[in-house]
């Protein structure tokens, strides 16, 4: 069974004849649960030797805002910007119970399995991406400035349990479980400048001259503890960090042409 839900709204607006504003912003809601019984024979040659059952309840939640934004101004003749934005929040909840028996032919027990699993997630994400154009002579060369902003930042924590049970002759021989919470965070955060030259040669010839700085930093860490008693215990073997930091510079040129049989590419590059 699923439900869902689903809203949302736009403004435009014009500011004077050269400045143009676009926004919108939706709103989902998405609600599932699902119910599952298994039933399986287990066959040795042609006589049943083992009964299973399987049965599991999940019940899933997720809850999304996303916004948009769109922005452009002419600022004279050839001359221009242009504004890019995104963001998006969601927001999940997982919960899950599943418990598995297994008997013999006569109906004794065997064995038997229970899991139960919370998981909740927090996930953002946004980008800004803005263009400048300006004509700087009347051969149409033109100067192209870019910037751009991009960042993540992910959580989940998860709580689990799980109980397993083995019997002989209907009695309970062993019992195990374990009980872990982890937590889970990953945020990532990039940047990239550009500057452009843009000369047009002949027809359907243009010349490209551009320089561009991008740079990233990323971040992971992944905790995981076992809950033994009343005592959190940090799962080592598991649990993880990580750290990354990245920055380069790339400058080039390339050459565009335009006939009769279509456009074609010519470029050279350097990265530092």
């Amino acid at each position: 069974m699923s439900e869902s839900l689903g809203a949302g709204v736009n403004v435009s607006q014009d500011f004077g004849e050269n400045t143009t504003f676009n926004a919108s912003y939706f709103l989902t809601d998405l609600n599932r649960m699902r119910e599952r019984t298994v039933g399986r024979d287990q066959l040795l040659g042609s006589a049943i030797s083992a009964f299973s059952d399987e049965s599991d309840h999940s019940d899933d939640n997720n809850f999304m805002h996303v916004a948009v934004l769109n922005a452009e101004s002419r600022l004279g003749e050839g001359h221009d910007v242009v504004l890019r934005g995104t963001w998006s929040k969601a927001i999940s909840t997982v919960a899950r119970i599943g418990q598995e028996t297994t008997t013999d032919a006569a109906r004794v027990l065997l064995n038997e399995t229970s899991v139960s699993v919370d998981d909740d997630r927090d996930n953002v994400s946004g980008s800004v991406h803005v263009t400048w154009r300006k004509r700087v002579s009347d051969s149409g060369r033109s100067l192209i400035a870019e910037g751009l902003i991009d960042l993540r930042d992910n959580s989940e924590t998860k709580q689990l349990y799980t109980e397993s049970k083995l019997y002989r002759l209907g009695d309970l021989q062993t019992r195990e479980e374990q009980r872990q919470e982890q937590y889970l965070l990953n945020d990532a955060f990039s940047q990239a400048q550009r500057i452009e030259l843009l000369q047009p040669l002949r027809t359907g010839r243009t010349l490209k001259v551009y320089v561009q700085r991008s740079a990233s930093e990323a971040h992971l860490d992944k905790a995981y503890f076992d809950l033994v008693g009343n005592q959190s215990v940090r799962n080592t073997n598991l649990s993880e960090t990580f750290q990354q930091h990245r920055e380069y510079w790339r400058s080039g040129t390339a050459f565009h042409f335009r006939n009769e049989a279509g456009s074609r590419w010519a470029s050279t590059e350097m990265k530092v």
